[in-house]
């Protein structure tokens, strides 16, 4: 597939490095932001998507087309979006299951040290008791 070269449409502070950085927009609408410094950033977060709507600084005489999941609800968009801007997991449906994964998520450094902790302990104890008996120490 040939690569297609996008119009730059505004611009807007880039998320990580805070240098200006444009904002262009895709065959499917959604807006990306492509920095100097830092890359390209095509994220598709309704939230991120609704920032870079209504926070970029266009070009005179550019409307870009709204991107398909820009949210509409004024308050709903300010919260918490500045918190976290590198945060895609807001712009998903909350369910309340998600939240226990969101304080204690698996392979977290405190769900995983115990288990392999354990087993390390557990593994240590077995060589004890087992070199004696085949003439290891």
């Amino acid at each position: 597939m040939p690569k297609v070269n996008n119009p730059k449409l505004g611009s807007i502070a880039c998320d990580l490095c805070g240098n200006p950085a444009s904002v262009k927009q895709n065959a499917k609408q959604y807006l990306y932001v492509g920095c100097q410094d830092c890359g390209v950033d095509m994220r598709k977060g309704a939230k991120l998507q609704t920032r870079l709507y209504r926070e970029s600084q266009w070009l005179d005489g550019v409307t870009p087309k709204l991107p398909p999941n820009l949210i509409m609800d004024e308050e709903n968009s300010r919260d918490n979006s500045r918190d976290n801007p590198r945060d895609d997991s807001r712009d998903n449906p909350r369910d309340d299951s998600r939240d226990d994964a969101r304080e204690n998520p698996i392979g977290s450094p405190r769900e995983g040290t115990h288990k392999k902790g354990g087993l390390a302990i557990l593994a240590g104890i077995a060589a004890l008791i087992l070199l004696p008996l085949k003439g290891g120490m």
